[in-house]
């Protein structure tokens, strides 16, 4: 999936584009509009260590997430911002590759 799945702002896509965090805009359903570079490639990586059909995604005391509480959903049900979560990708051979996640509805 490339990273301009919907129309965004240049001026916005020029902005989200130069910083090295991932970006993704979702709309209110969960679909994905909009992935930087930095996204990009995170999704790939984490896609090498686990196919994110499989993926474990683990809180940071290892726990499984329930895909509503993921900071996204949370953000996007609840209406508040998510800040500084940390979720964790579980690959094939059991090592855990840590992401700090802001969710901003």
């Amino acid at each position: 999936m490339g990273g301009k799945i919907a129309t965004i702002d240049p001026a916005f896509a020029a902005a989200y584009g130069a910083i090295g965090c991932g970006v993704i805009g979702q709309d209110a359903t969960g679909r994905v509009l909009y992935r930087n570079e930095a996204a990009r490639r995170m999704r790939a990586e984490e896609e090498l260590i686990a196919p994110l059909a499989d993926g474990e995604r683990v809180t940071s005391t290892g726990a499984s997430f329930a895909d509503s509480d993921l900071p996204h959903a949370l953000a996007r049900r609840t209406t508040v911002a998510v800040r500084g979560a940390v979720v964790g990708v579980r690959a094939r051979d059991g090592a855990i590759r840590w992401r700090q996640v802001d969710a901003v509805p």
